[in-house]
């Protein structure tokens, strides 16, 4: 294990990402428990621990890369509160939470996949700083706590769709960091019409490519930059029924 640990560190340093050796070994703790539980609960189709480093780990931590680069521009305060929108089996919360030491909420509409999160994090102490919660994103928003910096979300929904999720969730100035694979021209053309309606700006596109052909990677870094021009959230389905791009802009 200690070498599998070393290797992760190393795949991590090639994006720029230092991990200790403590956080290594809970990622792949947390991995192994998830391929564990996916024996009673479909978390994940991803079984072979090697592919779950790369596809899981490593594509959770390109997240961290982002983020980073965020907070060497200055633009978080000290405290900075993430939350995961459709987190899956903790994908990238999880990892996200341990390599940078900031504390959020993983969201999943499916209850039974939150809880084995949340049972998993408290197996591994990660309890008091990172949540599961069984919630539609847009019930979520609805609650009206103290807003969250940062929202992620890898392999959920469209973009416009995202940015939609994601205004009511951040504060003033939060951003939102979506991973995308080889996204079509149609949905950045949405997402562009989207953004303004949602409050949302766009900042930036990076690219990536994950180690050995396992995927190529492009996340899109957005800030809420004003109030949105129709109020957020709309009834749960309204995102997808009704996108924000064919709506008449005010």
């Amino acid at each position: 294990m200690d070498v599998l640990k070393e290797s992760l560190q190393r795949a991590a340093a090639n994006y720029d990402i230092s991990l200790a050796f403590q956080q290594a070994d809970l990622l792949l703790q947390y991995l192994e428990l998830v391929n564990k539980e996916n024996e009673n609960l479909n978390l994940t189709c991803i079984t072979d621990i090697q592919e779950g480093v790369y596809l899981h780990l490593l594509d959770s931590l390109l997240f961290v890369n982002c983020f980073q680069g965020l907070q060497e521009e200055g633009l978080f305060e000290e405290k900075v509160r993430f939350v995961d929108m459709g987190t899956g089996g903790g994908f990238p919360g999880v990892p996200f939470g341990i390599a940078t030491g900031e504390s959020g909420v993983l969201l999943d509409s499916v209850s039974k996949k939150a809880a084995a999160v949340q049972e998993m994090l408290e197996k591994l102490g990660l309890s008091p700083q990172i949540k599961a919660e069984g919630k539609r994103i847009e019930d979520k928003a609805r609650e009206k706590q103290a807003p969250f910096s940062v929202a992620l979300a890898r392999a959920l929904a469209p973009l416009e769709i995202l940015l939609e999720y994601a205004s009511p969730l951040l504060s003033p100035g939060g951003f939102l960091i979506a991973s995308k694979a080889h996204p079509r021209s149609e949905e950045l053309e949405a997402a562009k019409i989207a953004a303004p309606k949602a409050g949302m700006e766009h900042v930036s596109r990076e690219t990536f490519e994950l180690p050995e052909g396992m995927g190529h990677r492009e996340l899109f870094i957005y800030q809420k930059a004003y109030q949105p021009k129709i109020k957020l959230p709309r009834k749960a389905g309204m995102a997808q029924k009704r996108p924000l791009s064919t709506l008449p802009s005010s």
